[in-house]
């Protein structure tokens, strides 16, 4: 089944980006005295200074933990309690800036402005139709890779755009072999990069992997005439999983319900 990130994930991460421990990283790590990461006396004006950066967070994940916990109260038909209100406001934030602090230990991983705004508006669209659940949540990407090709990396959301990390940030082309990355320009698929084909185009499905792993862009699916359409929506008709973006019982259900009276899991 393929779809966007949970929500909980909009708050953490990048989509795509896997797990890594991240290692210190001092102000300036490239001794050029300006704030970005690319060894170069150019200061990129979209990231954020480090010694900016607490106070950027604050003021992303509040307007984040606003507009859920907004969409969140407006959905339940019986209303939030104070409590309810409370972990809301409180523990959502910062769950928010704690994941990110983390994710920007990376070194070469930037906080950018670019997209806030229209994350905020992306989440307040989503819930103004109280969603069943989870599944078509946006994503927000606030944070830059700013490695030029070559250097080390710890994870691949440092390196810069098309990028992978493979101990270095390396550039892929499309054909080449891979194992497992290819970049986020391009996917590796069947041990070849790929580019993602898009909705219309002809599709390649794996053998063996019922039709689940194919060579089709997010959000859409190879079918069965080769050819890649879109995910069905919620409510509609379908006969495998793969059809949906959540799970397929006769029609597309979404496997996470939003749970609006109470949308804070108990790990928060």
């Amino acid at each position: 089944m393929k779809g966007t990130m949970a929500l909980w994930a909009l708050l953490a991460a990048v989509a795509g980006c896997g797990p890594s421990t991240p290692k210190e990283r001092p102000e300036d790590a490239d001794g050029d005295a300006d704030a970005d990461g690319d060894s170069d006396t150019d200061a990129d004006p979209s990231l954020v200074p480090f010694s900016e950066q607490p106070a950027a967070l604050a003021e992303l994940c509040g307007s984040l933990t606003e507009a859920l916990c907004r969409g969140f109260e407006a959905c339940c038909a019986t209303g939030w309690s104070e409590d309810v209100r409370a972990r809301c406001t409180g523990a959502l934030q910062q769950n928010c800036v704690d994941q990110y602090t983390f994710l920007l230990r990376t070194p070469g991983v930037r906080l950018a402005r670019a997209g806030w705004d229209g994350c905020v508006q992306d989440v307040d669209d989503w819930l103004a139709v109280c969603p069943d659940g989870w599944t078509q949540a946006p994503s927000c990407d606030v944070l830059r890779g700013t490695l030029p090709e070559g250097s080390r990396c710890s994870a691949e959301r440092a390196c810069g755009d098309g990028l992978a990390c493979l101990d270095t940030c390396t550039r892929f082309e499309e054909g080449e072999a891979c194992e497992s990355s290819c970049g986020n320009a391009l996917r590796c698929f069947d041990g070849s990069c790929v580019r993602p084909r898009a909705l219309g185009e002809a599709c390649t499905s794996l053998p063996g992997t019922d039709g689940s792993t194919d060579d089709c862009a997010d959000d859409t699916w190879c079918g069965p005439d080769g050819v890649c359409a879109a995910l069905r929506a919620p409510g509609e008709p379908c006969a495998e999983h793969r059809e949906c973006p959540g799970m397929c019982v006769e029609r597309c259900i979404d496997d996470t319900p939003l749970q609006a009276c109470d949308p804070i899991p108990d790990w928060l």
